[in-house]
């Protein structure tokens, strides 16, 4: 692994403004699409409910994304948890490392 550092601070959600979670780039439609959860969490104390996912952004996207700065020929890990409880089809959640030119850069 590249370092042990977290990349992600604001990864539990339980930070949030008017316009999103703190530490995070953008979202589509939070406050619509995208809420904060103090009820049903994993772990801290909120989590990011995405729901009603049309409300947010037209094509139905319901996206939370954080850019950064990665150093080429490094291995990084990241994990999340996700429920997907009444999402249909579940199947179409995905986690997504894309570059700047739209290339995945995720393996699993």
């Amino acid at each position: 692994l590249a370092d042990r550092e977290n990349l992600l601070p604001g990864g539990g959600f339980e930070q949030a403004g008017p316009k999103g979670f703190t530490g995070w780039d953008w979202m589509d439609g939070f406050g619509q699409a995208i809420v904060q959860d103090t009820a049903v969490k994993h772990s801290g104390a909120a989590s990011a409910r995405l729901s009603n996912f049309r409300k947010g952004e037209g094509h139905g996207n319901c996206r939370i994304v954080k850019k950064l700065a990665l150093a080429p020929w490094r291995q990084y890990h990241l994990s999340v948890w996700i429920k997907t409880d009444g999402v249909a089809p579940a199947g179409d959640i995905r986690v997504a490392v894309l570059a700047p030119d739209g290339r995945s850069l995720n393996y699993a």
